[in-house]
Order: C-alpha cells, then structure tokens, then sequence
C-alpha cells in the first residue's frame, strides 16, 4: 500500500506544471476528488467489495488519500511551486483504481483543516455569485457588459462562474399576451405578493398574518421619438420597509381603450381581499387601503368624466362654470359624493355611457378609496402654478426681475444648509420647467417660507402661508388628528381669497380639490399615506429598465424577474452625524441640538436649542407645525458690547463663536429672525451670555446685562459695566420700533367682491404631563384629582395658567365678534348715507389719536403688522372721505399722526429720513384710499403721500399765534431772529 500511495505520489509531481494560483490549485484538487469518487464507486461496483464512500461518510471530502507535503500545501491555501494536471487524472486513476478493493487500504483523513478549506471554497463560491447578482441589478448594468466582466473573471481562475449574466441571474423566457387588443405581462397577485414576502427576513416576516396593500395605475412614457408607453398597476406591501411590484403592465401606442388587462387583476384581488392567500402553512388576510391616481387616470379607472369636464369633480356633484378653462366657483355649501350614490349613478353627467370600473366588484367606497393626490394636485399642481404666476404671469401679481434674483439667490445659499434627508438641493425659479415634485414639496413646505419673506407682497404672501401651513399641517399624522379642522379652514380661506387676488379662472380643479384634501387626510392618517410619490419613484426605476426599442415590454419582465430574487433589507439606524448640515437632530417637541464632536469617553458634545420660540406668527404660531428659532445674548469681545442676536445668526468656525451682523435695521431683522447673508453682513467674535426662546425677555436680559454682570436674576446687584451698548446695536430709543426691510408693491384687487377673512388660530400647547380623556373638548380642564402628587405644585400652576389663557382666548373672541358687528353697522350706515359725514369708530385698542412722537408713530406701525388691525385701520380711515386723492391722503396722515412725527419720514427714505413705503401702514393708507377712488393708481397716491411728508417738516415750523401758547425770542450769532417755540399751557 506504501509503494502505491508513493506512486500516486509521483505520478501527480510527473503530471504537475512549474506553476498555478493557489485559488486555481483549490477547484483543481476539488474536480479531481470528484472524478476519484465515481472511479472508487464503479471499481467497488463492479467487484461487489465493501463501498468505503457510502452514506455513513457524510462529506466524501472526510476520506481522502494522505498526500505528500506539496499537495496538502495546495490544500491549505499555502503557494508551493508544484501542482498537478487534471486531464491526466485517468492515467493517474488508472495505477491507482484497478487494484482490488480488499487491498486498497485508504487512510482517512479527518483533519480540520480540510474541512475548513471546503466549507470556506463554497462559501467564497456562493458569496461572490451573490454579489455579483446584487451589483448588476443594483446598479442595472446590461447583460453585455456583465458578460464581458464574467469571462474576464474566469480567466483569471474563477471557474465556477457561468459564463453569461442570464445562466447567473437565472433568467427565465418571458411571453406576453394581448388581452382585448393591449399587449400586456400579467404577474398574478397572489404570485407577486408571495415573492415579495419571500423577499424579507425570516425572522421579520414569520409573523404576518396580514398584509395591507395599495395600488396605482399610471402612464409611463418611454420614448420622445414614439408614442409607447407603459400603463403598469402598481402595488405597495406595507411593511417595513414597503416593498413596490407591479401586477401587470400594458404597453400601448395612446391611452388605453380597454380596461380588461386590469380586470383580469381586479377579480383575482377580489378573492384574495375575501379569502386571503396561502403562505407557507400560514393564511395571509389581506386589505387595500386605497388606490392612488393622478385625476386622468383616476377618471379613467372610474370610468367618469375628465377633471375638465362640467361634471368632473369626482368629490362633489358641483357643475363647472367655463372661464378660459373649466373653474368650480363653488365654495361652500358642496354636495359630496357617497359609494351608495356612485354605484347607483345619481348624476349621470358624472359617468360615461355603457362602461362600468373595473374595481366595482370590489367590496370597497368607490369614492373614499380614490384619495385625492396631493402630489400631483398640490405640489405639481398648485405649488407650480403659483409659481409661475409669480415669475410670468400679470403684472398685478408678478415680481419684479429684481425680487426675482432676491429669491433665487436665497434658494442657492440654502443649498450648503440642507440635510441629506432631502432627495433635492434647492435650484432658482429659472430653472422651474425642470423642478421636479420633491422640490415643489420642499418649497411648499419647507423653504418658501423663507425665501419668500420680505420679497413677496405681504397680500400674497399670506395667501401663500395659508396654503403652506395647511399642508404641513395635513402631511403630518400627528397634527392632522388635532388641527384637520384648522388646515380645512385655512384651505377654504385659500381658495376664496385666490379668487381675490387672481381671478375667477384661479379656481381649477386643483385649486378646488383642496376643499376635499383635509376629508382625505382624517381618512388615511395623512396625505403620505395615500400619496403617489412612492409608486413615481417606482415609475422611475421602470423606466430604466427598458434599453432598446426592441420588445420593450419583454425587457422589462425579464429584469422584473431578476430584480425578485434579491433580498430586501430592512432598515438599520443610521450613524449619527457630526458633519454640517446632517448634525442636528430633534431631541423633543420642544427642543433640538446640534451635535458638534465625539470626547475621547465616546459621548457626544451637543449644543442644545431649548426652549424654542416662534418663527412665525401668520397665519399661526410656527410652533405648531415645528418651525422654531431660539434667540441668544451674546457679547462681542472686541467692543465689549451686548446684543440679542438669533441663535441662526451664530456660528463656530474653527472652534471660535462668530455672529453675523447685519450694516443697518439690525435690531428689526433680529426680532424678524432674518436669515443671514454671509456674504454681505459682517462677521463679530463674540461669547454668549446667556439663551431664550422669547425675543422680549432676551432684549431685559441684554439691558440687564449692561448694568450687572448677572443675566438671569432679579437683582440689581453685580459688576457695573464701564462700556456701554453701541448705538448701532441698540437703543433704549429703538430697537423694536425700527422699520423692517422695505416690502415690494401689494397686488391689486381683481374682484370687487370683500376679501375673505383669515380663520382664528389655534393656541399652542407644548406638551405636558396633564392627561387628559381622548372624547375631552377644547373647553374640558382637568381636575385637581389627575394631578400628579409629585409635582401637584408645578402641575396646579399648569392648571391656573391653562385656565387663564381658556378665559383670554373667551373674551378675545367676543371682544372679535362685538367689533365685527360694530364694523358691519358702520358699513351698512356708510353705504346708506355715503360722503364725509358718514360715522367713523376707530380701533381704540389699536389707535387712540394721532401720534405726536416718532416713537409712538413707530409703535403703532408695529402694531398694525397683524391682518385684522390693518382690516379695521384700512375700514375707519376709508370712511374720512376727501373731495380729491390729494385731500384723502392728507385727512389719512392728520389723523395718523402730527407733522412732527411725519417730518421724520420720506417716501423713500431719502435724505437720511425714514421710509415710508414699504410700512404697514403705507399699505394701509393705499387700501383706503383704493376704496374711495378706485380708479386711482397706485402710483398717483404714492405721488400725494410722498408731496404730503415732504410738506411735513415746513408745516410742524409754520404755528400760528395762538393764546394758549408763549413764546420766547432766541439770539442766534450777532443777528437777532424771532423763532416761535410754542409749548402747551
């Protein structure tokens, strides 16, 4: 046995080449063990002696010949320079296997290492084909070019690769049918939804006895030379993570004219919404949401008519009127649509003749089971056409170039500040053809608040925040179960007042579905629970799919089927991130931080933002719908001065706290929270003192400040400060009365119908720990017996101020309703008994006479900022009258303020004087005037206000002698002149 073992020994080193791989030497030593398996399995056939590798060795690769050291280097992996040929294996076999089996003493070998070599080549085996599948369907690279990687590959020794991607990715001949005319590619549901469970972890999926679903049917265009396009349905698992398949795709030259391809589906989902399907040994209920559809196709699958149709609503049975285009005028008051109503075709102007839907077999609301798209109808549809009013359309409502390239810049320097949650970095207007619906969601929700502030007429500028605060409110599961009847009221006012501003012909479909948005929303949780943004994505992947014009449809099935076999992974947490602008994390509703570096202990150093202030007041408190600002007193060490400065204005650079300050109306645009311009404003080294959520406390702790080292006590006690506060800092004289940045010019009216009013805010209410019963109403105050006995203190306290303000919130509403009632019989009195002697009642708690003071004119423009108190302003000031515009604007500022305070304003703001233009108050005096003259411009009244202000300064010098006053002769130089200074007796 010795002599034959030492011949197979030499045989092999006869046979071996000078050189090969290690790898090589593996699958080499592999093939050969196999071929010597069958041989021994034929020589102990044939002589009917004892079979050695039968079933009691589990592994033939656990009986092996003991080779020499050369060999069994190969073995191990280990380069030795010797090998061996494995086309010479039957010369080899045939020394070695005819011998008699009774003879032939093989020595087993058990060692480890063998066995960890084989388990580790199948491994390497399987884990590369498994990557490789992952890398050409993830990346989706064509089947060229992966077959030009494999043959590279196996010459450099992977031999157990195939040689083609189709034998790797196992793919199977796909035939499509035509059903009714329309070529199509059925999957099946019960088949796809199988695979798709397969496709989750084991450990994940194990569990799921129900699944929910959603569909969606859209047009897919492939080509810009031809008219093919795919109509594929669509569905979405969904689990964690949701998974989207198609059911079926059709490929058609136009719209397709029959339906019968997704009847096919519609009655096989009908038995799986009943019965449920088989999985394994476990029975899958399964439920559908809704099915989600922009309004063609929506009208389409329904088979009713389209949106621009007289009886398109598929909501409500309003009629459409025709104004360029078709419009529904209606607001309120609106019949809505029921299943019961749909199926038995009440308005039969709504439904096309002799078609019925292919999903009204299913046991499901025809109606509320096609949401309203906010996608398509809000962000590509409302979003973008406001957009495009206010970069080309009318001149009333159009910017100008130069607002233009302000909210374009505005949008570029957001781009270094957006975090990679978002799919899209903000682009300018001028590229707003190419916008696509992410980035018109981000700017409805996100950064038109922003870029559009100071910029677009305070008019439309309202109008737009009505429109984006309702979506944040509607897209948010949280806040639509507390505020849904708010974003309805604020849509509804959104509507109306478009009609206002824009026209008649500014009530398209779109526009009018949002009536039904907040209905749709309280159904589905939010508006992203019914939204198509999920299956346009999967559109989009669709799409790439398809690489030549030839048998499109057949491509996208066999890359469809390939795609099926590679694993879903479920979502991990991501690391957290120490890079700007991915730093900053919301730690609670009422606080966020930015987290700056890791310590060497492996803890995080995080600055943190809490409590937060309001961002915005209109039409509500920002707070609401999570946008914050937080305000910070700083000290620049250069100056030794104080401010209050907001917390966007810091930054650390290269471990040094800077402040970005603006070069004038500092105080104004820190209060307004203005976003910094870093590359105009200048940069302070500074050192904060201390941090608040309210810009009124912050501004008693800077003066607090100056007087004592200690911020946050009461007490005067502390280190006087020998420098005081810079002028152009603050003054106890401004600050909060200086003039916010010069607005742009209002929109004119193009209705004569009044404007719609704003609906009355909600309150904020941080969270507490007060719990109260989920049937209690607004009205509801808990009692002393829920409060908690360990903080029955702080909790009592929370009772009484939360009473309080219920009692606040009570008398505002009747102080509102008393004044509008009061505001109605003036009106009513003014339109029976017209002219100057008409009755006038001014707003007392706004406006209690004309100001004598700059300070007090200052002040009460910053009390008429709000929209009611420039509604009621802009109505008492109308009713003075005046016989031409020249005399209405001068009644209007005689009775706003003495000549001595307007000396102090200019139209424009020149000659070192304070504009005018761009106040509250400017807007105020050219709506008054407006009602009495409206075939005035707006530039003619401009001309009177600004002739009116120049006068001002001689008029407050020109007194006449009066018996109330004395005067006394001043002595200027050598020359002795009269001046008059009259001071009241």
């Amino acid at each position: 046995m010795h002599h034959r073992t030492h011949l197979q020994r030499r045989k092999l080193r006869a046979v071996s080449h000078s050189w090969m791989p290690a790898e090589a030497r593996k699958r080499e030593y592999k093939r050969l063990w196999q071929r010597v398996k069958r041989k021994m399995r034929n020589v102990h056939s044939n002589t009917g002696g004892p079979t050695v590798l039968d079933s009691e060795a589990q592994n033939p690769r656990d009986i092996m010949p003991v080779l020499d050291s050369g060999l069994q280097n190969a073995v191990t992996g280990e380069f030795v320079n010797t090998g061996f040929n494995a086309d010479n294996v039957d010369t080899l076999l045939q020394h070695t296997m005819p011998v008699e089996t009774e003879n032939l003493d093989i020595q087993s070998s058990t060692s480890d290492t063998d066995v960890v070599f084989f388990e580790q080549t199948a491994n390497i085996t399987v884990n590369l084909s498994e990557e490789l599948k992952k890398w050409i369907i993830g990346y989706n690279i064509k089947h060229n070019a992966a077959d030009a990687l494999l043959k590279i590959l196996r010459d450099q020794g992977h031999t157990h690769l195939p040689s083609t991607a189709k034998t790797l990715l196992k793919t199977d001949p796909v035939e499509s049918q035509i059903v009714s005319g329309v070529e199509c590619v059925t999957f099946g549901v019960t088949k796809q939804l199988i695979m798709c469970l397969n496709r989750y972890p084991y450990n994940y999926a194990r569990d799921i006895t129900e699944v929910e679903i959603s569909l969606s049917v859209d047009g897919l265009p492939l080509f810009k030379s031809t008219g093919k396009s795919f109509w594929p349905v669509l569905c979405t698992v969904h689990l964690k993570p949701a998974s989207t398949f198609p059911l079926a795709i059709a490929l058609t030259e136009a719209k397709p004219k029959s339906l019968d391809f997704i009847k096919v589906i519609a009655d096989e989902l009908n038995m799986i919404l009943r019965n449920g399907f088989s999985w394994g040994e476990t029975t899958v209920n399964v439920s559908l949401r809704c099915i989600t559809c922009d309004a063609p196709a929506k009208a389409m699958l329904k088979c009713i008519k389209q949106f621009s149709g007289y009886f398109g609503c598929d909501k409500c049975t309003q009629k459409g009127n025709w104004e360029g285009r078709m419009t529904y005028q209606q607001v309120h008051d609106l019949i809505l649509r029921d299943d019961v109503s749909f199926r038995e075709q009440h308005q039969p102007e709504h439904h096309q003749e002799d078609t019925v839907s292919p999903f009204s077999n299913l046991q499901i609301d025809m109606v509320k089971s096609f949401p309203a798209d906010y996608m398509h109808q809000c962000c590509l549809g409302v979003m973008r056409k406001m957009l495009l009013l206010w970069s080309r359309g009318k001149l009333g409502y159009r910017l100008s170039p130069a607002q233009l390239r302000e909210v374009n810049q505005r949008l570029r320097n957001l781009r270094c500040d957006m975090p990679h949650i978002f799919a899209r970095k903000p682009r300018s207007l001028d590229e707003l053809e190419r916008w696509k619906a992410t980035e018109f969601r981000q700017f409805m929700l996100y950064t038109g608040k922003v870029v559009l502030w100071g910029v677009l007429p305070e008019t439309l500028y309202g109008h737009f925040m009505a429109f984006s605060v309702a979506m944040c409110i509607l897209v948010s599961p949280h806040l639509t179960r507390i505020y849904n009847t708010y974003a309805h009221e604020l849509l509804t006012y959104f509507v109306e007042q478009g009609r206002h501003i824009y026209g008649q012909e500014f009530l398209v479909y779109n526009v009018h579905s949002l009536l039904h948005l907040t209905a749709d929303a309280t159904t589905y949780g939010s508006l992203d629970k019914c939204s198509a943004f999920a299956f346009e994505s999967y559109l989009h992947q669709l799409k790439k799919m398809v690489r030549s014009g030839n048998h499109v449809l057949i491509q996208a099935a066999k890359r469809l089927q390939e795609r099926s076999q590679i694993p879903i992974e479920t979502c991990e947490e991501r690391p957290i991130q120490m890079k700007h602008p991915n730093n900053v994390y919301i730690v609670s509703p009422t606080s966020c931080c930015e987290v700056l570096e890791r310590t060497n202990s492996g803890k995080l150093l995080c600055r943190v933002f809490s409590p937060l202030a309001s961002y915005l007041c209109e039409p509500c408190d920002s707070r609401i719908y999570g946008a914050f600002v937080g305000f910070y007193i700083v000290v620049f060490t250069e100056e030794n001065s104080i401010a209050v400065a907001p917390a966007s204005w810091v930054e650390e650079v290269n471990g040094i706290l800077i402040c970005y300050w603006p070069r004038r109306n500092a105080n104004a645009m820190a209060k307004a929270c203005h976003r910094p311009d870093k590359e105009l404003w200048k940069r302070y080294k500074i050192r904060i003192l201390s941090e608040t959520d309210n810009y009124k406390t912050a501004r008693e702790r800077a003066k607090k400040a100056v007087e004592t080292s200690n911020v946050e006590s009461e007490d005067e006690v502390g280190k006087i400060r020998k420098k005081k506060i810079p002028a152009r800092y603050w003054t106890d004289s401004e600050g909060e009365n200086e003039i916010p940045p010069k607005q742009r010019k209002k929109a004119s009216m193009s209705s004569q119908n009044p404007p719609p009013t704003l609906p009355k805010p909600p309150s904020y209410k941080p969270p507490t720990d007060i719990t109260v019963t989920a049937h209690a109403s607004e009205e509801d105050v808990p009692s002393l017996s829920n409060l908690s006995a360990n903080n029955h203190f702080h909790d009592l306290k929370q009772l009484i101020e939360q009473s309080e303000q219920r009692v606040l919130l009570a008398i505002e509403r009747m102080q509102s309703d008393v004044t509008n009632s009061i505001e109605r019989l003036v009106q009513a009195i003014q339109q029976n008994c017209p002219g100057p002697a008409s009755i006038a009642t001014p707003p007392q708690e706004t406006f209690e006479g004309p100001c004598k003071t700059l300070q007090e004119l200052q002040e009460l423009i910053l009390k008429l900022e709000g929209t009611e108190e420039k509604n009621r302003m802009i109505q008492y000031l109308s009713l003075l009258g005046g016989s031409s515009i020249g005399d209405a604007v001068r009644r209007i500022l005689r009775k706003v303020a003495t000549n001595e305070a307007w000396s102090n304003y200019s139209l424009k703001g020149r000659k070192g004087k304070l504009p005018f233009m761009g106040t509250s108050l400017h807007y105020i005096v050219l709506s008054a005037c407006a009602k009495q003259f409206p075939k005035i411009t707006e530039k003619e009244m401009d001309a009177c206000i600004g002739e009116t202000l120049k006068h001002a300064p001689h008029r407050a010098r020109a007194i006449t002698p009066r018996n109330d006053l004395v005067y006394t002769q001043l002595t200027v130089s050598k020359e002795t002149k009269t001046w008059y200074t009259a001071e009241i007796l």
